[in-house]
């Protein structure tokens, strides 16, 4: 009997993984909330979410360290000032505060973290490029903060939401400014064709 349980369980796993991979090659946000719960209560899935992760971002060559995210941000003030100030909105970095803020009303919070989720709401720390349990934690032990595991877990998810949904907007953003700017270039160029009359 167990067994039968085990291999259901495999199986319903297996389900949200697909899930998971399918929702991110769409950009489906709203498809990945379920999966992402459901790793709050299973550590394979959780685990097999993380792998998943790890390999996006190398296969989009996102393995990169604060301090060479840092180096690239310089040097684009440094050249490039003038395009860069027109998307610090965009690229504003996601901190220990945004997330918190975004958990403050969420019933999964138990009430022996609400301390820890009000303390976190005040600071506002740049989250780790890699945002795995380890570095979590780490940042955690950094500001001095505790809560539970389970915490952590839902803090974790929302962040990769978080970030998640701010890479979907930039695309977005960066999609229609790219249709602007072939709208007026094809307006131009019908004007240079156009006869005089």
């Amino acid at each position: 009997m167990q067994r039968n349980d085990t291999g259901k369980s495999s199986l319903l796993r297996e389900r949200l993984i697909y899930q998971y991979v399918t929702a991110l090659d769409e950009g489906d946000l709203e498809s990945l909330t379920p999966v992402l719960e459901a790793a709050i209560d299973d550590p394979e899935l959780e685990q097999a979410i993380a792998d998943i992760n790890i390999a996006y971002q190398e296969e989009e060559h996102l393995t990169f360290t604060t301090t060479d995210a840092e180096l690239v941000r310089q040097l684009l003030r440094k050249h490039l000032s003038s395009a860069f100030e027109e998307q610090i909105s965009n690229t504003t970095p996601l901190t220990t505060s945004d997330v918190a803020h975004s958990l403050k009303d969420d019933p999964k919070v138990l009430s022996i973290d609400k301390p820890a989720l009000e303390r976190l709401q005040k600071i506002s720390v740049t989250l780790p490029t890699t945002l795995g349990l380890p570095s979590l934690k780490q940042l955690a032990k950094d500001i001095e903060i505790e809560a539970s595991d389970r915490f952590w877990q839902l803090f974790r998810q929302k962040a990769i939401f978080m970030r998640m949904g701010r890479s979907h907007e930039k695309a977005k953003n960066q999609t229609q400014l790219a249709a602007a700017r072939e709208a007026v270039a094809k307006r131009n160029a019908k004007k240079k064709h156009k006869p005089n009359s």
